[in-house]
């Protein structure tokens, strides 16, 4: 089983960051993989709570298209 780094997530859709791009492959791969995957909610929290800080982030997510994506990773998750 992988389980996923809150760091990940922010890194993979934060295009601003020069870990964007690794990140955001790496995730794909893993999503579309074979292997299990989990995001434990505490990782998940983590990435909608910075993620939507502009204190934190120099352009935040708002908290629609934050949720959206966990949607989109759910789906990725519990789609077997």
């Amino acid at each position: 089983m992988i389980v996923v780094d809150a760091n990940i997530l922010i890194y993979a859709y934060n295009d601003a960051d020069p870990m964007f791009i690794p990140a955001r492959k790496w995730l794909e791969d893993v999503l579309s993989g074979d292997e299990t995957v989990g995001i434990p909610w505490t990782m998940i929290y983590a990435f909608l709570r910075i993620s939507t800080d502009p204190r934190i982030m120099p352009v935040a997510l708002v908290p629609a298209d934050a949720a959206a994506v966990v949607d989109e990773w759910m789906s990725s998750l519990c789609s077997i």
